[in-house]
């Protein structure tokens, strides 16, 4: 193995660095321009000046670090081709800045809407052009630079921003976009520089730097009004510096090691007042500058003092320094935004008294019975006390009481003396609020007075609950608050406060029958409360709970004088504080909703490998179309460098352990130095992705991206560019294959970054992802929901799950709307409520009754509650159904994922297992004669042989896991039959099963059940029709003639017969589905995240529901065959029982007959069966992907494995 021994070669020069102790993080400080002579010995490259001496024989000291030779000024350049030669240091970044330019600013202007994001952040640089105060999650430095933009070029500030709209000619949209784009454009050439100063050979500069021009994400985010392209850039400035800072550590404390250490702060300040993301970056440079300390410690001869230096530069530099910038930028924040706006009421009532337009200022100054006021919640993130018509479903079914963060009418309250004292009259004295008056608070537009009890709070439940109750003639002694005084800003404790004043002062309400404590601590309500914050009475007294506090804020009472200004000054580190309190409390609710999914949101583990992109804009045909997407070969090329570099780091490590000379003096320090930066870089941008709540998309994975282009570059120039047995053709091909396959995919795929006109099915060659997930409606046609049912229905045998989400989600909004409504008038509540009773009851009957055949298959203690509850409350919340629904939903979820693996493979279960195990058979063989081959003494030209099949091998297993089977694959479009395909006829005729009579019908006499001809199946499907002409004439009999759903599938044409399957029976009423009408048969786009007013249509009840409980299937029309053969069956079928299931899997035995001794289709096709003729081109694409994935995959391990087969000595008897 001593043949792997390998020199650095920098600047196409060989060289090995001699001394140098810079470990870890340090890296050698050769440099790959310099005009010093190495001179080649037997044992190393020596350096020398031009008096012939050793410049690197003396280390600098303190440090052990090598310096860095003073350049000799060079002399004129005598021709262009000199001129060329001396300048080869800049020359190349210069280029890729030209070329950086075109690719952010080529047609920038194409699309003339407001596209993704700009919505939000164009508006908030409107904000700082008006001056009006707003609330955001993001720190105000790039919205700033946003604000900015738009005054240099002439924008006014008066553009709304609606997503999708058209922007005026008054708003210079193009202009904003260059010069934000500039940001991205900066982002090549640090890409270059900091490959120089980490020291990579010339071609790996090239490569590095090409990745980030050519990268399609990067492009498409630096071209809009947007903050990515300021955090990314700010990122690389980051690393540049860090990597700029590292080299000047052989001349600690001169001025290049102030400046870049102070440059590095800087760019931290930066990177994290754009984006609190830019901490990851914060953590990359604490590690390093952590170990080199360390590093330092060890150092004996380093003088305390000295050392004592180093950490007081760091501390000023690296954490002083980066505060200065992010509180800087909070300081212009505050300054800019003066004037009253949006965002007010999440700042402290304090503050909003200091901004221009705010009437706080002429609040009378001491409160004081009869006053009318609005409360404010002292707590970070607190909102207003609040109360609305609506009434709370649950516990006392009074009007809730909430806290909002918005001004509205619903805020104000009057202070009245408690019941049993004499009432309130203008004309007596004015009585002022003093600490421990008990006092009454009544809401103002409705008279409810703020009421407790000792009921559970609906979501904090070891709280009591809060409501609004009686009026102005009726209440009781539960309606009675003491106002407890806890201090006062400006004067002090509450001893020197002699009466509550407004703004300033913070006061507590106590119950005084329960000795409980209002407290509004940002737990959010359900959407029957419009996911307003609760309030509720903490039993517990906590006197240093700030969610308890309370100050008056809005104050009218019109026989007092107005306050002074000058009493509400407010802190700038107290609204510096606030404020990014309150920015972190609304970034953890980002959660992602499970009563909405996301089309736009992914999840972290899919971005390293593109398995999810992100519409950015309208997909219409007339629009211009932009979609995130990142260049594979970067993005694939830096997540397998990744991996790869823990690899080679256990080889090497095993290799130095046996005690294998693989590396000349500083090469090793280097290659962990380079390693360490990239790894551990994207391991913090990454790795809190995976653990955090809040909803996720693709393009919180470009910074991260930044460290894996490193480390490819790094695996690149470490094992090609530099390697010392490869020859400079090779090199030279291998950087040619990989710049051009990273230019050629950019070229192939610029228009998803540049802009796609027309219809998109014209760009077949751009559809890049397909294998996508239905579950969060991301799938093409013909993957929709009517398929998913039919795969649950046929296939799992577990319908009943997607019919209780559906029904819940139809069930969710209608209860929403009732609680809406208005009290008035009475009747309307009343028959809506009536409905939703009905509704509920139906639904325990269908889904929670053990003999229904659609229960649900839920554990005994999830079911029992909700009969419980049900049985105990006329008209039942959703909330009681919540656990329920979360189980239903996992269990739906693995529904989903093994319906998209049989959707888009080509092979059942059985076909795809019998692949695998083949696959791992010969992969076992194929390694095991290739060990054996190394003890028998084979050449390695013969151990090669197995290296086709092991690819072959390990392409199926990967193949096999998704639905795949190469056989089939490589002769044919074709896919193997699913069960119930098999069991049909090739050409169905008309089978009569009848749906027994519902008992609800009679009991609420509902509407007869909608006909046949709404059957979306029948509408869009012209083959699948209904006798409608005896529907028409009310005869006793309809005939759905269901056609064969292998034909349907594969868009053959078909032919049926009606013959002989008239029903003979004239009083027989009966109807006959395979599935539920009411799903849909396209592909339904927002069916699952749109609201209910949005995808639903009015049945002949009245209500807002498509949920239909009268089309449901009662039976399953399953007749089977093992050889696919088929006999119309002579009774209905009914469900076969599901109680034998395991609670925590939806997968069943292949089963042949049911309970009642009907067929039923087998759990999966058998291995060797009939195919059909796959002709929709979105499958056949799915599984070329798939496809070439796999052969990926198993080329790339089939590689690695041979390569360490290949690299394994002979055993020492062998050799001899």
């Amino acid at each position: 193995m001593a043949d792997m021994t390998r020199r650095r070669q920098v600047g196409g020069v060989e060289l090995a660095t001699n001394g140098g102790t810079g470990a870890g993080w340090a890296a050698s400080p050769t440099t790959s321009f310099s005009p010093y002579t190495p001179v080649a010995t037997s044992e190393s490259a020596v350096w020398q000046d031009a008096d012939g001496k050793n410049v690197y024989e003396k280390a600098a000291s303190y440090g052990g670090r090598l310096p860095i030779p003073r350049q000799r000024k060079r002399p004129p350049p005598s021709s262009f081709t000199e001129l060329i030669q001396q300048n080869a240091d800049i020359i190349p970044p210069i280029v890729y800045t030209l070329l950086s330019c075109w690719t952010r600013f080529y047609n920038i202007g194409k699309a003339n809407v407001v596209v993704w994001d700009e919505a939000h952040f164009g508006k908030f640089g409107s904000h700082y052009i008006k001056r009006d105060f707003y609330f955001d999650v993001h720190p105000p430095l790039g919205k700033m630079l946003v604000g900015l933009a738009g005054v240099l070029s002439g924008y006014d500030g008066n553009y709304e921003f609606k997503s999708g709209e058209v922007y005026p000619a008054s708003v210079p949209f193009v202009a904003m976009r260059v010069m934000l784009a500039m940001f991205g454009v900066a982002m090549v050439p640090l890409a270059w520089f900091t490959a120089v100063e980490l020291h990579m050979s010339r071609r790996a500069c090239h490569l590095v730097t090409l990745m980030v021009l050519c990268d399609l994400a990067w492009i498409c985010i630096s071209r809009f009004i947007l903050l990515d392209s300021m955090l990314i850039c700010f990122t690389f400035s980051t690393v540049f510096c860090m990597a700029k800072f590292n080299n000047q550590q052989w001349k600690p404390f001169s001025f290049d090691w102030w400046t870049w250490l102070s440059l590095t702060g800087l760019s931290i300040g930066c990177v994290c007042s754009v984006k609190w993301v830019g901490l990851f970056a914060t953590a990359l440079v604490g590690a390093y500058t952590v170990e080199d300390l360390w590093e330092r410690f060890g150092d004996l001869k380093m003088p305390p003092r000295i050392y004592l230096k180093h950490w007081i530069a760091r501390g000023l530099c690296l954490i002083v320094l980066p505060m200065l910038v992010y509180m800087a930028s909070f300081k212009m924040h505050f300054m800019i935004l003066n004037r009253s706006g949006s965002g007010d009421s999440q700042m402290s009532s304090l503050f909003q008294a200091n901004l221009e337009g705010n009437d706080f200022k002429n609040n009378p100054l001491e409160v004081a019975i009869g006053s009318r006021v609005t409360l404010k919640n002292v707590g970070y993130g607190g909102g207003l006390l609040h109360s609305h018509v609506q009434a709370y479903p649950v516990g006392s079914l009074q009007q809730q009481v909430t806290c909002y963060h918005y001004k509205d009418d619903n805020n104000n309250f009057d202070i009245l003396r408690a019941w049993g004292q004499p009432e309130y009259r203008d004309t007596e004295p004015i009585q002022l609020l003093k600490d421990g008056d008990i006092i009454r608070l009544s809401h103002g537009p409705t008279k409810r007075n703020i009421h407790g009890h000792s009921i559970a709070a609906p979501v904090t439940k070891e709280n009591y609950e809060i409501s609004g109750y009686g009026n102005a003639t009726v209440g009781d002694h539960n309606d009675h608050w003491q106002v407890e005084i806890v201090d006062d800003i400006i004067l002090g404790n509450k001893r020197k406060v002699p009466a509550v004043r407004s703004l300033t002062t913070r006061i507590r309400f106590k119950h005084v029958a329960n000795a409980c404590y209002m407290r509004a601590a940002n737990a959010v309500l359900p959407p029957w409360g419009f996911k307003q914050v609760e309030v509720s009475c903490d039993k517990e007294n906590n006197p240093k709970d700030q969610h308890t506090y309370w100050n008056v804020e809005s104050h009218w009472n019109s026989r007092m004088p107005s306050g002074d200004q000058k009493l509400y000054n407010s802190p700038f580190l107290s609204d510096f504080w606030h404020l990014n309190v309150a920015m972190m409390t609304s970034n953890n609710a980002l959660v992602p909703d499970p009563d909405k999914e996301d089309i736009l949101a992914s999840l972290p583990a899919e971005w390293p490998w593109l398995h999810t992109g992100l519409r950015m804009c309208g997909w219409g045909d007339n629009q211009v179309k932009y979609y995130l997407l990142g260049n594979p070969v970067v993005w694939w090329g830096g997540s397998i460098s990744l991996i790869l570099s823990l690899f080679a780091l256990v080889v090497y490590l095993l290799r130095m352990q046996r005690q294998y000379t693989d590396w000349k003096p500083g090469e090793w320090e280097h290659f962990l130095y380079v390693g360490k930066v990239a790894f551990i870089g994207w391991c913090l941008h990454f790795a809190p992705f995976l653990i955090m709540g809040r909803v996720t998309y693709l393009h919180h994975y470009l910074p991260t991206l930044w460290f894996a282009v490193i480390m490819m570059g790094h695996m690149l120039d470490h094992f090609f560019f530099t390697a010392r047995r490869l020859n400079e053709r090779v090199k030279w091909s291998v950087f040619i294959v990989f710049a051009g396959a990273i230019v050629g995919v950019f070229w192939w795929f610029r228009g998803i970054a540049f802009g796609i006109d027309g219809p998109i099915g014209n760009h077949q060659g751009l559809l890049w992802r397909k294998f996508l997930q239905p579950a969060a409606n991301k799938h093409l046609f013909p993957i929709a929901l009517k398929d998913f049912e039919e795969y649950l229905l046929f296939t799992e045998h577990a319908v009943e799950n997607l019919y209780f989400v559906v029904w819940l989600r139809d069930y969710t909004s209608a209860f929403n709307a009732y609680m809406s409504m208005p009290a008035e008038p009475l009747d309307d509540r009343e028959i809506a409520a009536g409905r939703l009773v009905l509704l509920f009851t139906r639904a325990l009957a269908t889904f929670f009754d053990t003999s229904s055949n659609l229960a649900l298959n839920l554990p005994h203690a999830l079911v029992v509650p909700v009969r419980d509850i049900a049985e105990q409350s006329s008209l039942s919340s959703p909330e009681v159904l919540n656990e329920a629904h979360e189980y239903v939903r996992e269990m739906l979820k693995e529904s989903l994922k093994r319906f998209l693996k049989k959707s888009y493979g080509n092979s059942d279960t059985n076909r795809s297992w019998f692949a695998y195990v083949n696959g791992w058979m010969a992969t076992i063989a194929m390694v095991g004669i290739t060990i054996v081959g190394i003890f028998l003494g084979w050449p390695r030209a013969t151990r090669l042989a197995c290296y086709p099949i092991l690819v072959l091998a390990i392409s199926t297993i990967f193949a096999s896991r998704h639905g795949m089977c190469l056989g089939i694959f490589a002769f044919a479009d074709s896919r193997q039959l699913r069960p119930f395909e098999l069991a049909a006829p090739r050409f169905s005729n008309a089978v009569a099963i009848p749906l027994p009579p519902t008992p609800y019908k009679e009991q609420h006499q509902l509407d007869t059940p909608r006909s046949l001809v709404n059957d979306p199946i029948q509408l869009a499907n012209p083959d699948s029709f209904t006798m409608a002409s005896e529907l028409e004439e009310g005869t006793a009999s309809t005939v759905h003639y269901k056609l064969d759903p292998v034909k349907r599938l594969v868009g053959e044409k078909r032919a049926s017969s009606t013959e002989g399957h008239r029903s003979s029976s004239s009083d027989e009423k009966t109807k006959y589905l395979y599935t539920a009408s009411f799903i849909p048969a396209a592909s339904p786009e927002g069916y699952m995240t749109a609201t209910a007013s949005e995808t639903t249509h009015t049945n002949e009840t009245g209500s807002p529901f498509i949920f239909d409980f009268d089309t449901l299937p009662a039976f399953y029309p399953i007749p089977s065959s093992s050889h696919g053969t088929h006999v119309a069956p002579s009774k209905p079928f009914s469900f076969h029982s599901r109680r034998s299931r395991s609670v925590k899997s939806i997968d069943i035995k292949s089963m042949t007959t049911d309970l009642h001794g009907a067929t039923v289709f087998s759990h999966s096709s058998p291995v060797f069966t009939e195919l059909a003729k796959v002709s929709d081109p979105i499958v056949v694409r799915s599984q070329w992907e798939i496809f070439t994935r796999s052969l990926l995959y198993g080329t790339s391990i089939a590689t690695l494995t041979m390569v360490v087969l290949m690299a394994a000595p002979y055993p020492p008897r062998v050799r001899h």
